[in-house]
């Protein structure tokens, strides 16, 4: 992979090319790239991942939005974000102290300060122009 291909992400099947609404965006993918029910991520390309001898093997991303494709046409998409809520029927009339939550987080690794990159999402708002990828 070279540079200038690296710099455009690892995948990229598309751009974000308008946001009607806070719901839907619509990409430059259609009938020929997506499917109805495909799932997609909006992201901001990172830092090049170099091996070590400096070859280029990709891009360090940053996940803004996993969307689903609702619609395809010819030569566009329309995506939205599909949030499935589980309630369980007997606490969902109940206070929410009741409700059983679930989470998963990831714990801190110890790892040199001196080669942590401490890299982080510059812009975490979806725009027009921002690239998509398969997930």
């Amino acid at each position: 992979m070279n540079e200038i291909g690296a710099m455009n992400g690892d995948n990229e099947i598309g751009r974000i090319i308008m946001i009607p609404n806070d719901y839907t965006i619509v990409v430059d993918a259609g009938i020929n790239t997506l499917s109805l029910g495909d799932r997609i991520v909006v992201y901001e390309v990172g830092a090049l991942i170099k091996d070590s001898e400096g070859e280029i093997l990709g891009t360090f991303d940053f996940e803004k939005a996993v969307l689903e494709v609702v619609e395809v046409q010819g030569g566009y998409s329309i995506c939205k974000d599909k949030s499935i809520v589980k309630t369980n029927k007997l606490s969902a009339g109940l206070s929410p102290l009741f409700q059983e939550v679930k989470s998963v987080s990831y714990s801190p690794l110890p790892v040199s300060d001196e080669d942590n990159l401490n890299l982080s999402i510059k812009n975490k708002l979806i725009s027009v122009g921002d690239p998509i990828k398969r997930l």
